[in-house]
């Protein structure tokens, strides 16, 4: 630890020496060079988790749209593998796989097996590539280690919830800015909304409208961000409603959470995050709590209420764009968006059933020398068998299915009130990001791959070698 730091500090006084002629503020590189090491020194790995996450959902994307630059988004893994390297250095005693490691491996090993493809592009490409499959897997260990009590468990709810609200806010404020207003705020989002790939729809007065990326990376973000965090706020909701100011603010949360999932202007955000809350209260039930979910689904609808009347009284057309998947609309729309998609999908398993190379497609494709190509990656589905072949998507889905029997059978099992909510909270948004498997691409980027690993680490503590640890039959 100490050479890491001597390190730490000899790498900043070369980098302060240079930095005035690269045009960089010096308090900035301080604050680069500083806080990572801090991550990696300090002893409260909760603390710095938290720092990490809020990085993620507050800062990350916004830095990357400023700047244009898409090497920005390496702040995030210096941040996130120094509390992962901090937390290993320090472990004691012999390492254990969790319950689900397995899978984590095998997983790793299968992108690992793709630098040999004969179709990648290059070995420098295939390398820098790896990141968009396996950068968030720390996550898994961390969640797995760090979150193992209620009180955590609430602390990341908490969280999740506030960084929503702000996003949520931030989307509002957008979702009233002409396309030619939000590209003043950098090249990326004059990328985002005026070039080739414009991200705007026609709005119900036929203008040009924007779907607010909120403070991510992408359009949408604000509500995935959102989907993911509503059952939480729920559970947090369920815990603490006899406390009135601490109710209250949980609420006024939970409405700016789901204001970003509705001014996000994403039609999948919005199926994620009804599957999320209705998978919550089925988990609930699963877990013999019929009581508390009943209570949940009162919570629910009534905090959606205010903010649905908060929404349109702020912004008539904001649910101009959901006319398409109203539910006698929802299937033929999906149908229609990804019929090419899935079309594809079987003709690439004959085509390329080992993968079509790293970096071929998704956030890595064009990046470190890398080509574009004309592979269809616009479902979880065809993406994985374009990046992986046939053996990644199915050990993708095999690992999800697993997961999924973790849940179901670890809360029929648990006999905690608390702990059923808690991880029925915990596995909600997975059911939710589930659906979006047919229309989009869920692990790589925040906040569904981040969460996706955290989740299934928690998780595998909590319903599995917990009770083992306790002595109870898993």
């Amino acid at each position: 630890m100490w050479a890491a730091c001597a390190l730490a500090a000899a790498t900043g006084i070369a980098l302060a020496v240079k930095a005035p002629a690269a045009g960089l503020p010096l308090p900035v590189l301080a604050a680069a060079v500083a806080i990572p090491a801090w991550l990696a020194l300090t002893k409260r790995t909760g603390v710095a988790l938290a720092v990490v996450l809020l990085y993620l959902g507050l800062i990350d994307g916004v830095v990357k749209l400023q700047t244009g630059s898409h090497a920005a988004t390496l702040g995030r893994d210096v941040f996130l593998y120094a509390v992962a390297i901090g937390a290993a250095l320090r472990a004691r005693g012999p390492f254990r796989l969790p319950a689900l490691g397995g899978w984590v491996l095998l997983w790793t090993a299968i992108v690992i097996m793709q630098l040999a493809n004969p179709a990648d592009q290059s070995l420098s490409h295939a390398l820098a590539s790896l990141r968009q499959h396996l950068e968030f897997v720390p996550l898994f260990f961390l969640g797995y280690e760090v979150l193992r009590t209620h009180a955590s468990l609430n602390a990341l709810f908490a969280l999740l919830l506030t960084v929503a609200a702000i996003n949520g806010a931030v989307a509002a404020y957008q979702s009233s800015l002409t396309p030619q207003q939000l590209a003043a705020w950098g090249p990326g989002y004059a990328t985002m909304v005026l070039g080739p790939d414009a991200r705007v729809f026609a709005g119900a007065n036929g203008k040009p409208q924007i779907r607010p990326p909120g403070l991510g990376s992408d359009m949408g973000f604000s509500g995935i961000l959102g989907a993911t965090a509503l059952p939480g706020g729920i559970a947090l909701l369920m815990a603490y409603r006899r406390r009135r100011w601490l109710a209250s603010l949980i609420v006024l949360g939970i409405i700016g959470a789901a204001v970003g999932v509705v001014v996000g202007e994403s039609r999948s955000s919005l199926i994620s995050a009804i599957v999320a809350l209705l998978a919550m209260l089925g988990l609930i039930a699963v877990g013999r709590q019929a009581k508390r979910a009943l209570i949940g689904i009162c919570l629910t609808a009534a905090t959606i209420g205010v903010a649905i009347v908060a929404i349109g009284s702020f912004d008539t057309n904001a649910f101009y764009r959901y006319g398409s998947i109203a539910p006698n609309r929802v299937v033929s729309t999906t149908y229609s968006s990804r019929q090419a998609t899935w079309a594809t999908t079987l003709q690439y398993i004959g085509e390329i059933p080992l993968g079509a190379g790293l970096g071929t497609v998704g956030p890595a494709a064009g990046k470190a020398g890398g080509k574009l190509t004309n592979w269809n990656a616009e479902s979880q589905f065809s993406f994985l068998i374009v990046e992986l072949g046939v053996p990644g998507l199915a050990v993708f889905l095999l690992f999800q299915a697993a997961l999924c029997s973790t849940v179901v059978r670890g809360l029929r099992r648990e006999r905690d009130p608390r702990t059923v909510v808690l991880m029925a909270a915990i596995a909600a948004p997975l059911f939710g990001y589930a659906v979006n498997w047919l229309v989009g691409v869920n692990t790589t980027s925040p906040p569904n791959a981040p969460y996706l690993w955290l989740a299934a680490g928690v998780i595998s503590w909590w319903l599995v070698d917990r009770r083992r640890a306790e002595g109870v039959d898993a």
